[in-house]
């Protein structure tokens, strides 16, 4: 009987857990799966061209992939890379002496001045950043190039980097820089021995944070660069998107640009994150066998009893 009881209690646990974690998946399912399932099969299906009459075959889908494409692609990882370098080294810094500061209400007058930007409209932002150039410049219409795009886009991102750091670096034990500081360790030493493994975590959480969205950003280049060649993938899928209402040749495109990224983006994740953790998983193996298979020979067994002797006999 207490069998049956424990049983079904268990089944009531898990039937009320499966509720509270139904509506997660169904978001999860109708927001994220069946659009990356659209995003994955369009491109591998013949559509109808702008007219709506004839099938345009699956080649048409991919054929637009020139070198003007591909070099976009290209400098907009460049782009998302320089701005996720700059805004780790400023946001780190900044959000780690931050956190040595003891006076609280310094603390949150410097996180406010911070985290303003964030306060008002993206658009908005950027018209101010924008006039700011052209007020120094004395002319209007001066950011030309792809320095000002840059720019733009690590003032937007920046607050988040810093604040994703700053929440880590103050669960920071204190005994854990205690402890540092007991063993004879200095400053430099601790920051990069203790602090910075802990906020590993929080490190990879920016990237992905900066890295993600400014890779794929529009808006920010078309305003903030002038120049005819300022813009990134990102507005290439806007103006492809929007073209997609009324062609569905348009949106076929959009969806294969989108899953080249996609396949770009996890290529880079094999080759920086899954081969490293490969490499060194292995690598750990490969000692402990070695250390285990040492401690398993005969040899070493019977050089170890040696010692033991000896060592009794003295």
């Amino acid at each position: 009987m207490k069998k049956l009881t424990f049983s079904f209690d268990n089944s009531k646990k898990m039937l009320a857990n499966f509720l509270l974690f139904l509506p997660y998946l169904i978001i999860t399912i109708v927001l994220i799966i069946l659009p990356l399932i659209f995003v994955f099969v369009i491109p591998f299906k013949p559509t109808n061209d702008a007219t709506g009459n004839s099938v345009s075959p699956v080649a048409d889908n991919w054929n637009f992939l020139g070198a003007t494409i591909w070099q976009k692609i290209g400098l907009s990882f460049f782009a998302a890379f320089i701005v996720t370098l700059i805004c780790g080294i400023l946001g780190y810094g900044f959000a780690y002496f931050l956190s040595l500061v003891k006076n609280n209400s310094a603390k949150i007058i410097a996180i406010c001045l911070m985290t303003s930007p964030m306060w008002i409209s993206f658009l908005i932002k950027l018209v101010g950043l924008k006039e700011l150039f052209d007020t120094i410049a004395q002319t209007s219409n001066s950011t030309y190039g792809l320095i000002f795009s840059l720019i733009a886009l690590v003032y937007v991102n920046l607050p988040i980097f810093t604040l994703t750091i700053y929440t880590f670096l103050n669960t920071i034990p204190k005994n854990l820089l205690e402890a540092s500081k007991d063993l004879g360790k200095n400053c430099v030493q601790t920051f990069f021995q203790v602090i910075l493994p802990f906020t590993k975590n929080a490190i990879i959480s920016g990237i992905t944070l900066v890295f993600l969205p400014t890779l794929t950003t529009a808006g920010v280049t078309q305003f903030m660069d002038n120049s005819n060649s300022g813009s990134l993938i990102g507005s290439i899928l806007l103006d492809k998107g929007l073209e997609g209402t009324s062609s569905q040749i348009a949106l076929a495109r959009v969806a294969t640009l989108s899953l080249i990224i996609c396949l770009l983006i996890l290529i880079l994740w094999v080759v920086f994150v899954l081969i490293p953790k490969a490499i060194r998983f292995y690598v750990k193996n490969h000692k402990q066998n070695r250390a285990s298979n040492k401690t398993a020979n005969p040899l070493f067994l019977k050089k170890g009893f040696e010692k033991a002797k000896g060592a009794e006999n003295v």
